[in-house]
């Protein structure tokens, strides 16, 4: 079988959903023929047509537009109709409902062929009003009719899929978790040498909390900082490393400068994908409050690090983590300040938690089992 996959972007850029096209069609590619047309990295000179681990990448000529609110640059991508009547697909899989519009699928329909969207966001909601109201205006003028038009929809979790797919579509519907290298994230001895240099990035304190994701308000950051003030202020030595990226960095340095707590937290990204479990392992706890949170790829990290968990109840988030950490209320400090003192005053709960997050980890998110669930998925609709 053919699969044409569509994404803005794609490696070097490895953002969540990139994570996800890499790790699935590197495994598909031992048995399809895969072609990903992507937009060219922004301040890049890649080439037009490479492969990548079995992946034949088209890149097309991209301008870049910088819009206030927006996480990160709109990509305008030339040539999407012509890369789409030069290629020869089975399947069309778009996964990006927000930059394909009327010429892409006018280009699919001409093939005579099936296409597929995978839904990476759910429609927005708990963001904020100016978010949430331009999200469902979005797909109600255009979002719901690529939906509509497409012949199989997957989302990355059962909550992306009932809060965002109309309900005319439900029975084209599946939802198809993502996932993470179970040989790379996994419990290590935490005084093993390999974890010295790690542990020693934040600054010798007795507690180390980390939280992984893009800097941007949806994340809930700056609630974690003003939960460790707290804990600090309580007499706990704890600092916080934030692993990520994007518009926020600035105001989340001047709030912990504000909060007296600077010297307590660090931020770094560009960490290399062979490091990061490294990260997790290091820390005692993980703390994810998104406000917003379709499918976590950094929390099912975490979970099978064997790092306690502590989450918001919102989006896919309780689908992930089940009973295996203890919940948030979004945008409430005091609450992830009551978590965090629970985790160091319970060590027999957070010890079963650690085993039972590993193992739900493991059983519901490898990427072999993911990879192969869009495989019967593609085909299924192929051939009908």
């Amino acid at each position: 079988m053919d699969i044409c996959a569509l994404n803005p972007f794609f490696y070097p850029y490895m953002g969540g959903t990139e994570k996800v096209l890499m790790e699935v069609y590197s495994r598909l590619s031992k048995y399809h023929n895969i072609t990903l047309i992507s937009g060219m990295p922004r301040h890049t000179h890649l080439p037009v047509r490479e492969e990548i681990n079995g992946i034949s990448v088209i890149r097309l000529d991209t301008r870049y537009i910088d819009l206030p609110g927006l996480p990160i640059p709109f990509p305008l991508m030339h040539g999407i109709r012509d890369a789409i009547a030069k290629s020869n697909a089975d399947i069309y899989h778009i996964n990006n409902r927000y930059l394909y519009y009327r010429d892409t699928l006018k280009a699919i329909s001409q093939k005579g062929k099936k296409m597929a969207i995978t839904i990476h966001n759910a429609l927005p909601k708990g963001i904020d009003f100016w978010t949430d109201s331009m999200g469902l205006l979005y797909d109600a003028a255009w979002g719901r009719r690529i939906m509509h038009k497409a012949d199989l929809i997957t989302g990355v979790s059962k909550n992306t899929v009932a809060t965002t797919v109309p309900k005319e579509d439900m029975h084209k519907t599946e939802a198809i978790y993502n996932g993470i290298n179970i040989h790379m994230f996994k419990p290590r001895d935490r005084h093993a040498k390999e974890l010295k240099k790690y542990a020693s990035m934040y600054g010798g304190h007795d507690i180390r909390i980390l939280t992984n994701g893009r800097l941007v308000p949806q994340k809930g950051q700056i609630y974690l900082l003003a939960a460790l003030k707290m804990f600090v202020d309580e007499g706990n030595d704890a600092s916080l490393m934030i692993i990520g990226a994007g518009p926020m960095q600035n105001a989340l340095l001047k709030l912990s400068k504000k909060l007296k707590i600077d010297d307590r937290m660090r931020i770094i990204s560009g960490i290399d994908e062979g490091e990061l479990p490294y990260y997790y392992n290091s820390a005692d706890i993980f703390v994810l409050p998104s406000t917003y949170e379709p499918g976590s790829i950094a929390l099912i990290e975490a979970m099978a690090s064997g790092t306690p968990s502590i989450a918001t109840r919102v989006g896919g988030i309780p689908e992930l983590m089940g009973r295996c950490g203890l919940y948030i209320k979004p945008k409430d400090s005091y609450d992830i300040y009551k978590k965090l003192n629970f985790f160091i005053d319970n060590n027999k709960v957070i010890s079963r938690l650690k085993k039972d997050a590993h193992s739900r980890a493991v059983a519901n998110h490898n990427w072999d089992r993911i990879a192969m669930k869009y495989n019967e998925a593609f085909e299924r609709t192929a051939q009908r």
